[in-house]
């Protein structure tokens, strides 16, 4: 085990959030302290005092419930201090000293000294986050509402003027919240279900976020304002950059059988009637905020005429306008409120699309504009405005996932309902013949088969879900649905298939310039061999007719020309700049494949070589980045990732996913979620104005092929060898995991629970709870010793090019935390689960050498200790070092116990082990 040093701290503002941090949390502490007291468990009383050594404490279930609360409590508190001490550091520094904002963004950057340049850069911003439900979040809903009370709480016990009264009732407030974190229990009974995870994301985007988007316009608008561009020049020619929302809850169907097309259809109603809610809310708001007197400024005649449409539209709100005749901008907002879609209200009585609710809003800023309320405009319109260009009547749109295998199966089965002969042989066709054949079939609309037809399973289920989506289409236009996406993308023909099946269920469109699809069909490239191969994959897709003609009307909804039932009018006016074709990274299998830095440097060169082809076609790229919440997945601090993507992959704006925990820990509170869609916005603004590819030439591509091929090698001669899986299978608590009720979702598309069928999440999951790590750093050393061994001077050029290549840094400080994340003596308590000794060592022996390697490799590389660079992560990890390894050794008794042939009440005391030990780490898989 790790000694738990405390960080030192060169930096004042340092040590004070570190004084914070003990400060709050003994607070906390001693409210809990005393709650215990009143409740009668006096004995658990000895693990909250941290005066107390309690290294060799038994623990049980209620002391395992009582260390992971306490984990919480210091997550909050970490997470409060940091908020807070960002605070000091821009009053006494200025917001240029915080990394990751808009301040220091400008600050550093030449292209903002140009003006027209820069906010032509601003307004091109594209952030588009996609939240997903992946099994990862460990704690119950309930247990994140208590979180959220409690962060307020600690909130205002910051605030001075409270006096010891007010304190004092505020500290009874924390131990009301405290007790009942205490009595809610660890561990859902049940898996959540499909229900309660869109509850929960849809939580998030009508109650965390559309006032996290209002804090961060704020920011970046006096930002702008103190660099000497007026605010009311951004809003006037809508110059903020833009945002969207996505959601794969209730649409991905990879590996997930209770995903069915009526849950698909539910989901789309259900967004649909959120952001509603939402916008009548907001409008609601507003109009209560513009009681303007005609009395006092002149009306302006267009909102005059508009507000006599408004009445004849609607007849029955004589009394409102009586009422409101005094007040026409009070009145127009109510107008604009009853014109919102809603069940019974024919088209002429509401809005079919957002735009034309951003039409009525025009009217209304221009008119406030002609009696220079501008203030007004800027604190009270233009929030809404923002509202309804980034969750429209949509929310968030929903994105369709399924398996290429699958989509395969279903497509056979066409084949077979349609009593074509190639049924038989399709599945053995070469990958040009399948391209040939295909492209063939898509030549015209006509169908393998009618609506009533009946089908097998699979293309059931899949016809039936894209129906769904066509049915939305035609009623709702194309704002609420994001991309078919198709993971595990292999071939030109998986992504081919699509269109056929989209072909069947009424989705494609006959156009002036011939056959479209209206929804863009997206490659997932996940493994490393489809990573390598996507360049090919790509080009042949791209070639295709209904891609290309495809791919301008991407760059916009054209909702009110979407008639799936008649020919659609190819809009004369798009812009083929703004046009792009979607491309979907997946950081985890390639890591589960080869590695960390394999899978890092491969996912990078992939984006290179895509966009070379891009340029070589004339056809813009957007990279769709799935992220996990772990290092191994994809994680990382966001500016060093940003910083590290090569240049030009950010010109059509980044798509990227928020899963599982990342979620409650990023959105929960609204100041921390401002912070960073800041940090997206203003990262993504550096990495773009940076104007060079920082370093990454030839010479040191050749360098990076070799320590990726190298690390691959070695990673892959450890997970292949003979004994592996059964190391793996004992070494960690995975066994307990595939029966965890962490996430609806199954812990494998297949079924099966080897290691080959085993998704990404549980895998670095496991790996995590016994304090490997693996997944984040193997093979790394291995790599670095035999460049060196080749050519010492390498050691200096890697010294070097940790200081100035931003992808280097990225990736060695990731797998530096990941190594100092593993603990050499719990693995070995772990690997002592492993029954057949001869395994035991020779893996653990393997390990265990690696990992020192790569320490002192990494020593040589970075520049000084780890806890004087990097203070913050150093302190914030240690902290929890004592506690983590008592759940640990706990853990390791429990388990030993249940493989025994223990009781059910063994698993369920595990899986609340489970649930400390990933409070304690702040990450699952």
């Amino acid at each position: 085990m790790k000694t738990n040093k405390k960080a030192p701290a060169k930096d004042p503002l340092y040590a004070q959030g570190f004084e914070k941090i003990d400060r709050d949390e003994a607070m906390l502490r001693r409210c809990l302290d005393q709650v215990l007291s009143e409740i009668g468990l006096c004995e658990l009383r000895p693990l909250v005092d941290k005066t107390q050594s309690n290294t060799h404490a038994d623990l049980n279930q209620q002391s395992v419930q009582l260390l992971s609360i306490l984990f919480q409590l210091l997550n909050l508190v970490e997470e409060n201090a940091a908020n807070q001490i960002n605070r000091l550091r821009q009053s006494t520094l200025g917001e240029k000293a915080i990394s990751g904002s808009w301040a220091h963004s400008l600050e550093s950057s030449s292209i903002s000294k140009d003006v027209d340049s820069f906010l032509k850069a601003l307004s091109d911003l594209q952030v588009d986050i996609v939240f997903t439900a992946h099994p990862t979040e460990s704690k119950k809903a309930s247990i994140l509402d208590q979180h959220r009370e409690l962060y307020v709480c600690l909130f205002q016990m910051e605030n001075s003027v409270y006096t010891e009264s007010e304190r004092a009732l505020i500290l009874d407030d924390i131990k009301d919240i405290l007790e009942r974190l205490w009595r809610t229990g660890e561990i859902p009974l049940q898996k959540p279900d499909l229900a309660s995870e869109r509850k929960n994301i849809q939580y998030y985007l009508k109650k965390k976020l559309p006032e996290a988007l209002r804090l961060h316009d704020q920011r970046i608008l006096q930002t702008m304002e103190e660099n000497g561009i007026g605010r009311d020049v951004i809003l006037r020619n809508r110059l903020l950059p833009e945002l969207k929302f996505g959601m794969w809850v209730g649409g991905d169907r990879d590996g997930h059988p209770f995903v069915t097309p009526e849950i698909t259809k539910y989901t789309l109603s259900s967004q649909r009637a959120g952001a509603l809610d939402l916008l009548r809310e907001s409008l609601e708001r507003l109009g209560s905020r513009l009681p303007l007197s005609r009395l006092a400024q002149k009306v302006s005649l267009t909102l005059e005429e508009r507000l006599k449409a408004f009445r004849t539209l609607h007849g029955n709100s004589t009394a409102i306008t009586h009422r409101m005749a005094e007040e026409p901008w009070r009145e127009f907002v109510w107008h604009m409120t009853q014109c919102l879609p809603e069940d019974g209200k024919s088209e002429k009585e509401h809005y079919l699309f957002p735009n034309e609710l951003l039409s009525d809003l025009d009217i209304l800023e221009e008119s406030l504009r002609a009696v220079k309320a501008e203030r007004l405009i800027r604190n009270e319109l233009a929030p809404v405005r923002r509202k309804v260009e980034v969750f429209g009547f949509h929310l968030a749109r929903l994105d369709v996932r399924q398996n290429s295998e699958y989509h395969e199966k279903a497509f056979v089965q066409l084949l077979s309902a349609a009593s074509l002969p190639e049924a038989d042989t399709f599945l053995e066709m070469s990958e040009e013949a399948k391209v040939a054949f295909l492209s063939k079939e898509l030549e015209s609309l006509r169908p393998f088969t009618s609506q009533n037809s009946s089908l097998p399973q699979e293309a059931s289920a899949t016809i039936d879900a894209l129906r769904t989506l066509a049915s939305h289409l035609r009623d709702h236009g194309r704002a609420g649905i994001g991309y078919l996406i198709v993971s595990m993308t292999r071939h030109v023909s998986d992504l081919l298939i699509v269109y056929v099946l989209c072909r069947e269920a009424g989705i494609l469109m006959e156009t002036t310039k011939g056959i479209v699809c209206p929804l863009p069909v997206v490659p997932l490239f996940e493994t490393l061999n489809d990573l390598k191969n996507s360049e090919t994959i790509m080009r042949g897709f791209l070639s295709h007719s209904i891609t290309q003609t495809s791919i301008p009307i991407w760059a916009s909804c054209f909702d009110q020309d979407i008639q799936l039932d008649g020919t659609f009018e190819y809009p004369e006016t798009v812009n083929c700049e703004d046009a792009f074709q979607p491309i979907m990274l997946g950081y985890s299998d390639s890591n589960k494949d080869g590695g960390i830095l394999s899978s890092l440097w491969n996912v990078r060169k992939a984006q290179s070589n895509l966009m070379q082809l891009g340029e070589s076609l004339g056809i813009n790229m957007q990279f769709f980045h799935g992220r996990g919440g772990t290092l191994s997945r994809g994680a990382g601090p966001t500016h060093r990732f940003l910083e590290a993507l090569p240049l030009g992959s950010l010109k059509s704006g980044i798509r990227l996913t928020e899963q599982g925990e990342t979620i409650a820990q990023k959105y929960s509170n609204v100041l921390t979620a401002s912070n960073n869609l800041e940090q997206w916005f203003a990262g993504c603004f550096s990495a773009q104005a940076q104007g060079k590819d920082l370093g990454i030439d030839e010479d040191w591509c050749f360098l990076l092929d070799q320590l990726a091929n190298n690390s691959q090698s070695a990673y892959q001669t450890l997970v292949q060898s003979d004994g592996f899986e059964t190391f793996f299978s004992e070494a960690t608590p995975v066994d307990v995991l595939q029966n965890s009720r962490i996430g609806s979702r199954p812990a494998s598309r297949s079924g099966l629970r080897g290691v080959k069928d085993m998704r990404a999440i549980p895998w670095v999951f496991s790996w995590n709870q016994a304090r490997f790590y693996l997944p984040g750093w193997y093979g790394v050393g291995t790599a670095l010793h035999q460049l060196i061994e080749k050519d010492e001077k390498s050691l200096n050029q890697l010294r070097e090019g940790v200081s100035t290549l931003p992808f280097l840094r990225y990736l060695f400080y990731n797998v530096e935390s990941s190594l100092e994340s593993a603990d050499a003596e719990i693995m070995t308590s772990y690997a002592s689960l492993v029954n057949d000794s001869k395994i035991k060592v020779r893996f653990l022996t393997n390990i265990l050498e690696e990992h020192d390697r790569t320490r002192l490799l990494l020593d040589q590389i970075l520049p000084g200790p780890l806890e004087e660079r990097r203070p913050r992560f150093y302190r914030t990890l240690h902290a929890r070092d004592q506690d983590l390894t008592l759940l640990h050794k706990h853990q390791i008794r429990l388990l030993r116990q249940w493989r025994q042939g223990g009781q059910d009440k063994d698993l369920t005391e595990l899986l609340v082990v489970v649930n400390a030990i990933a409070s304690g780490q702040r990450t699952t898989g």
